[in-house]
């Protein structure tokens, strides 16, 4: 019952905030964004299809963008950067605005 509580007391963009401060402090692929929600922030239970799901959301508000890397057999990942918008949203949801 107390973490359901918990989850109603986050900002509505909690995830983005999380992201933001990550991106902030360096530019990361997915996994990677998801590796570190889980061992520095403690969000063993998040779906990786949230995160990217969240970063594409993100991306296509501007927030953060993206540079794709060719990988063997045509695929390709993609590495995160934040954008001058996402930082400064950073700023604003830090405040509690």
């Amino acid at each position: 019952m107390e973490a359901q509580q918990n989850v109603a007391v986050r900002p509505r963009k909690w995830l983005y905030l999380v992201i933001l401060v990550l991106l902030r402090e360096e530019n990361s692929y997915g996994y990677e964004v998801m590796e570190r929600l889980q061992d520095e922030f403690g969000f063993e239970q998040i779906e990786a299809a949230t995160v990217y799901r969240t970063l594409r959301r993100m991306e296509n508000e501007g927030l953060c963008e993206t540079e794709r890397e060719l990988l063997g057999g045509g695929h390709t990942r993609r590495m995160y950067s934040i954008t001058e918008a996402g930082e400064e949203l950073s700023r604003r949801l830090g405040r509690g605005v």
